[in-house]
């Protein structure tokens, strides 16, 4: 079976909107200004915010991959013109994404499995959805197959 990938690309400054938008359902604090620079966190860089939260409903809904992975996510301070780094789990920068979305009607589909994944300039959730193939349980085969036979 065929598959598609769709990729959501979201700017750093559409990721600094979703996750200050979905870290107010928590009552959680994040720094403020807007994401300068994200990456995935090493070895040894396993602390965590965001953990504590519960975002099944939202990843069963929307069939979300869970991550044992963390962002590292720097924020720029216009004012002051300081840098402040997060740690935050995959998973909650994952649902905040997929909350975006819905908040701002950007078309996703449910049943495709989402990965988060980070790019340069860029977050992304990764969308893979198997494609229905007609027949695809009947072999293939030339129609003029019995003409080469003798």
């Amino acid at each position: 079976m065929p598959k598609e990938i769709r990729r959501l690309a979201f700017s750093h400054t559409e990721t600094t909107k979703a996750i200050h938008n979905y870290s107010q359902n928590f009552d959680m604090v994040l720094p403020e200004g807007k994401i300068l620079h994200a990456r995935f966190a090493t070895a040894g860089e396993e602390n965590k915010a965001g953990d504590e939260f519960d975002h099944s409903a939202i990843f069963q809904a929307y069939n979300v991959t869970a991550s044992k992975n963390n962002l590292i996510l720097t924020f720029y301070e216009e004012d002051t013109f300081e840098h402040r780094y997060c740690n935050l789990k995959a998973d909650f920068v994952s649902a905040a994404l997929v909350d975006y979305c819905l908040n701002h009607k950007i078309m996703m589909p449910k049943k495709g499995t989402k990965t988060l994944d980070v790019t340069e300039f860029n977050i992304c959730l990764d969308i893979i959805m198997d494609i229905a193939v007609e027949n695809e349980n009947e072999p293939l085969s030339f129609a003029d197959e019995n003409e080469f036979a003798d």
